[in-house]
């Protein structure tokens, strides 16, 4: 049985949350939540599930992804190329089928990339960036919650190609990012979901 214990937990359960969330969230409100939360995903799944403007949570990862760019071998431009597009996008400097010729490129350099799991996860960070814009873009009806899935999918790669050479120094910068993005817009919808 769900027990919802706080303003901010009930909001959760009106949004569909698991049981799991709830459960972790118990007392708390969103601003105690929000700030020890390590889950990318929820944060993510959060974001689309208020309908936050999905181009925050991509502008989100593209930071993300920047993180770990460093990790990929010298030489390979191919996925800070591709970030770099994503980010033109959002300032409307790029088209989408450049997105599209950003995204296959980084998945050429990611399947190149096999020799080292931290160069392929930060190679994967910024596919997955790119993926993100175009469901945005090309299929709007499914877009929400697959792009939610493709920030936090890069996001999370980020964060594994960290781990892979121990430094626990990024997933906190991850974190922080995606709390810096989001918890201004994801407050003021919250604000408007009565319990």
């Amino acid at each position: 049985e769900i027990q919802v214990r706080s303003l901010f937990s009930c909001q959760l359960y009106r949004l569909g949350a698991c049981y799991e969330a709830i459960k972790w969230v118990g007392d708390k409100e969103f601003e105690e939540a929000w700030a020890s939360c390590e889950d990318m995903d929820w944060m993510f799944w959060l974001a689309e599930k208020l309908k936050v403007d999905s181009k925050l949570s991509i502008q989100a990862a593209c930071r993300c992804a920047r993180l770990v760019l460093h990790l990929v071998l010298k030489g390979e431009e191919r996925p800070k190329r591709a970030v770099e597009t994503i980010e033109a996008w959002l300032e409307g400097r790029a088209s989408i089928e450049e997105i599209q010729a950003a995204s296959e490129a980084a998945w050429i350099a990611s399947c190149a990339a096999t020799r080292a799991a931290c160069v392929t996860c930060a190679v994967e960070a910024a596919k997955a960036v790119c993926d993100a814009v175009w469901v945005t873009v090309r299929t709007p009806k499914v877009a929400a919650w697959v792009a939610a899935r493709d920030t936090a999918r890069a996001a999370k790669a980020a964060a594994r190609a960290a781990e892979t050479v121990c430094d626990s120094s990024i997933k906190p910068q991850i974190l922080s990012i995606i709390r810096e993005v989001l918890t201004q817009p994801v407050r003021e919808k919250l604000s408007k979901i009565n319990p």
